[in-house]
């Protein structure tokens, strides 16, 4: 993996923890005994391979199948978590 494809890689686990701390933000409005998120995405559902300048393949940030938005993403995160902490 060369420096650009690394590089990459390391903006989408951002956008990723990015969306998994609003996520928790959102949750400790009301519940601040919880100190993490519940995901059931795998982190690849969060990768689209684009083709790069080079014509080499790169990472890029997409939302899973199924959210239209990050905020509708962030919503079934806290959904997630709320249910699995308060079941």
């Amino acid at each position: 993996m060369n420096n650009d494809q690394e590089n990459n890689h390391v903006e989408v686990e951002k956008e990723i923890e990015e969306i998994r701390n609003s996520a928790l933000e959102k949750i400790k409005l009301t519940h601040p005994e919880i100190d993490r998120v519940i995901d059931s995405r795998t982190t690849e559902e969060y990768y689209e391979k684009v083709i790069g300048e080079s014509d080499k393949p790169q990472a890029s940030f997409k939302l899973p199948d199924g959210y239209e938005n990050k905020e509708d993403l962030i919503d079934e995160i806290v959904r997630e978590t709320l249910e699995y902490f308060l079941s």
